[in-house]
């Protein structure tokens, strides 16, 4: 179901099992993989299923730690999240990112390659980008386009795949719609995660209309 949390009353409280924030690539992926999961789920996005400047204006900030643009030229809010203005560029981390390296403080993961491969497997088939194939050898044969170089000591291949690019909010919109334990609202902005008094557990999500009118969503599980 798709409803606009503009027509809520103020002061609503909205009740669900699980309650996702974001329609992006992972709060999208996440939501129709529950639908008929048997949970009540809700997914909240803060713009609408077009572009409007009043909701992007929102994006308006500053980053710190890193030198980039400014999330309102990178980030899109609406139905899709920025799924909606990306190039398609798709490669997984690769066996060796997952090790530990002592070059590099802090490297090394508490999973590995193979723990997550079914998941990139998945992930492969949502982003309409074919197999989980990115063996620089075989691609080559593939395209029969020659190496560089045979020597990984000298050059390091990686390929990449182009999603046609999957625009999230196009391809699942008929799903969300549909969907009878989904309820998407549009208009939904997060502004607040109130956790319980021990400070273990997300008690509510505290939303916002552009217009200022609040409401609430509580989640039994998530």
């Amino acid at each position: 179901m798709l409803l606009d949390a503009r027509d809520l009353k103020a002061g609503a409280v909205l009740s669900a099992d699980v309650c996702i924030a974001g329609s992006g690539p992972a709060g999208m992926t996440l939501a129709t993989q529950l639908i008929d999961s048997g949970l009540d789920v809700i997914l909240l996005e803060s713009g609408g299923l077009d572009f409007d400047g009043d909701n992007q204006s929102l994006n308006d900030g500053k980053t710190t730690g890193i030198n980039t643009l400014n999330p309102i030229d990178w980030r899109v809010r609406v139905f899709g999240g920025t799924s909606a203005h990306w190039e398609g560029f798709c490669r997984p981390l690769g066996p060796e990112e997952f090790t530990r390296r002592d070059w590099i403080p802090g490297s090394g993961w508490p999973i590995d390659y193979d723990t997550l491969k079914p998941y990139y497997v998945r992930a492969q088939d949502t982003l309409q980008v074919g197999a989980l194939d990115y063996d620089a050898k075989h691609m080559s044969e593939r395209i029969g386009i020659p190496l560089l170089s045979d020597d990984d000591r000298v050059i390091e291949h990686r390929f990449y795949r182009l999603s046609p690019p999957t625009r999230f909010g196009m391809r699942f919109l008929d799903a969300v719609t549909d969907a009878e334990n989904l309820t998407a609202y549009l208009h939904a902005t997060l502004i607040d995660i109130v956790l319980d008094k021990k400070l273990g557990s997300i008690e509510r999500f505290d939303c916002s209309t552009l217009d200022g009118k609040r409401f609430s969503v509580e989640a039994g599980r998530l």
